[in-house]
């Protein structure tokens, strides 16, 4: 018997169960913990070129969550943005040359921009507000922010243009 015939049968649990007694496997319950220590995979950004995705991570000594972005040209992984960062909202550029996504900065957040291949990320200024994210438009040459305004970040929004 093995996992695959498992699959075939309609109790499921009672035949992984003897698959994992066969091959000497030791079953235990997932805890809470186990499943806060498994990385969330975001929605992929693709390309000619690249394959960008937001992996989420949770630190439970620090008591919240990162993201940080990794690419891949088909090989190993590489992460794209540091640890100890968050990058939400990942927009790829039409022509593959560069990343944006959204980092908080202190209390408010803002839209940065690296090229793929990696480098440093640049924070876009002359933000109003805290970011929620991004568009870029077709020709990969302009950046669109959406960003929350007002004093409490929900009382309106605000799109603003940047050449880049």
């Amino acid at each position: 018997m093995s996992v695959h015939d498992c699959a075939r049968t309609p109790e499921l649990r009672v035949c992984l169960r003897a698959v994992a007694l066969r091959y000497g496997w030791r079953m235990k319950p997932i805890t809470a913990e186990a499943m806060w220590n498994i990385p969330r995979v975001g929605s992929p950004l693709l390309s000619e070129r690249w394959l960008i995705v937001p992996v989420s991570t949770w630190d439970a000594e620090a008591g919240g969550s990162s993201t940080r972005l990794w690419r891949s040209d088909g090989g190993t992984p590489r992460p794209l943005t540091s640890e100890g960062t968050s990058a939400s909202s990942p927009g790829l550029a039409p022509d593959g040359a560069r990343v944006s996504f959204v980092r908080k900065n202190g209390d408010r957040s803002q839209v940065h921009v690296m090229p793929t291949d990696g480098g440093e990320p640049q924070a876009l200024s002359g933000i109003e507000g805290s970011a929620i994210g991004s568009t870029w438009s077709p020709d990969s040459r302009r950046l669109y922010v959406l960003s929350s305004v007002g004093p409490k970040d929900h009382d309106g929004v605000h799109i603003s243009d940047h050449a880049l």
